[in-house]
């Protein structure tokens, strides 16, 4: 009996934390963050992402903020979004230009019954390379982004937790 338990006790311990769903956006968006991840402050936000439009939400797994998820939300002006294709295209060509990108894929794909544009690349920062994984798409008059990153050094540990976050999302 206690070989039983103890059995049991270490498989518990053994197996790997549950994903938390995650809705953002009065349900608009919902996806399968990490366990491990937690929302990020206001301050961690404007620390990791120091532009004019950071994203509305923004997780991560611990206070140096090397691996995070963010997700954005914005509305296009009156007028129809481009189709994806060419939404996702002009994304790549503004990615693509920077310096120190190093872009591995591009292109669309499905995330449930929704395509999405992919974009992957590693991004030379100043102490560190960055592996970013980025997808778009759009509903209604909305264009949501998802973008998960992660130092090189951890992505190899890393990846397969955030692409099942990235791809467990759902847009409506």
């Amino acid at each position: 009996m206690r070989r039983i338990a103890l059995c049991l006790l270490l498989l518990l311990v053994a197996l790997p934390a549950a994903a938390q769903q995650t809705e953002l956006y009065d349900g608009g968006v919902s996806l399968q963050l990490p366990a491990d991840f937690r929302p990020m402050t206001r301050d961690e936000i404007t620390r990791k992402y120091p532009r004019s439009q950071p994203p509305q939400f923004a997780f991560t797994d611990g206070d140096g903020l090397t691996q995070t998820i963010a997700v954005s939300r914005w509305q296009f002006s009156p007028g129809s979004p481009p189709p994806l294709s060419d939404l996702g295209a002009d994304m790549y060509r503004r990615v693509a230009v920077q310096s120190g990108i190093t872009m591995r894929r591009n292109g669309l794909v499905e995330i449930g019954a929704r395509q999405w544009y992919a974009l992957e690349f590693t991004v030379q920062a100043v102490d560190q390379p960055i592996e970013n994984l980025m997808r778009i798409t759009t509903i209604n008059n909305y264009i949501v982004i998802l973008a998960a990153s992660v130092t090189s050094k951890l992505y190899p540990e890393r990846e397969e937790a955030l692409r099942t976050a990235i791809e467990s999302a759902t847009v409506r």
